[in-house]
């Protein structure tokens, strides 16, 4: 629990880093971070696994700490107090409400589905035990796709709703599997839920990076409520699985499919009436002229509003 509380501030803290950079920094950071953490998981060994859990954070929070230093000791100190006088006052009137809780609902519905199988046992042979599981598999494949994805359209307008597209029919194709060939091939199945899954997580830090930087919301509050309820979503998505499914399953009072129909028609309700693709399109938007404007950077204010001396 405590480890789960500093992963979180963590995120919550690299976030609003992402908000002081262009958008494609989140675009090459997070899938690069899945594959970092995917391939290390699936490389250690049971020995030094205590040892990575501790040093994974502490490197974590010194890269966060060097960015911060970096970014904010080549600021003039008058420039960093007006910028922090200036923040305060657009911060405060967010916009486009609807469209972000449904994220952020849709988030932490995601979440709870996906997990919910991650807790169910796997029977017979795991082609991917020695890679470190389903899910630590899956990272790897969703950081790679998801580069190659950004790569082959980096010379023409990247449409970040094609992640979105990719994303749900894996996960329904996934729960489809499931249902129809879980006893012979579950872990295959799982893993191909968790692969339309990462992929949305992947999504998710780039749209509240952009809600926090076009929508004029405080970077904490976006990522903050972001990753609560994502957190929220994966623990009730395990409890249930492990203390509800996973012994129904055993005793035989309930069927793989059963769950695997239910699933998916949960998916497709928050797919296609919670978040469907034009309520991310407003997310994506861009600000009206007459909107408040975002907090502004240090150099705009050096560019915009003189110095007094």
């Amino acid at each position: 629990m405590a480890g789960g509380a500093g992963a979180a501030l963590l995120q919550a803290a690299w976030g609003t880093c992402f908000t002081r950079h262009d958008p494609k920094f989140a675009l090459a950071c997070t899938p690069t971070a899945a594959i970092v953490t995917g391939t290390t998981l699936a490389v250690i060994s049971t020995e030094l696994s205590a040892f990575v859990l501790i040093v994974m954070p502490v490197a974590s929070l010194c890269l966060l700490a060097l960015e911060t230093t970096r970014e904010f000791a080549t600021l003039h100190p008058r420039i960093q107090a007006a910028c922090q006088e200036e923040e305060p006052q657009n911060q405060t009137q967010p916009t486009h409400g609807e469209p972000t809780m449904r994220l952020i609902f849709s988030a932490a519905a995601f979440a709870f589905l996906v997990r919910i199988f991650d807790a169910m046992p796997v029977t017979g042979n795991d082609p991917f035990a020695p890679l470190g599981g389903s899910a630590t598999f899956s990272l790897v494949v969703v950081g790679v796709l998801f580069i190659a994805i950004v790569g082959i359209l980096r010379k023409k307008h990247f449409d970040i709703l094609l992640v979105y597209r990719l994303s749900l029919p894996l996960m329904a194709f996934g729960l489809t599997v499931v249902a129809l060939f879980y006893d012979q091939h579950a872990a295959v199945s799982i893993a191909r839920v968790c692969i339309g899954y990462e992929l949305f997580d992947l999504l998710s830090w780039v749209l509240f990076s952009g809600i926090a930087q076009r929508k004029g919301q405080s970077a904490y509050r976006a990522f903050g409520m972001g990753i609560g309820c994502t957190f929220a979503g994966m623990a009730g998505g395990y409890a249930v699985g492990q203390f509800a499914i996973a012994p129904s399953l055993q005793n035989g009072s309930i069927e793989t499919a059963g769950v695997a129909i239910i699933a998916t028609t949960f998916l497709a309700i928050t797919a296609f009436l919670v978040l469907p693709e034009s309520a991310l399109g407003m997310l994506l938007q861009k600000k009206a002229k007459d909107d408040t404007p975002p907090p502004r950077s240090p150099m705009r204010l050096l560019l915009r509003k003189p110095v007094m001396p």
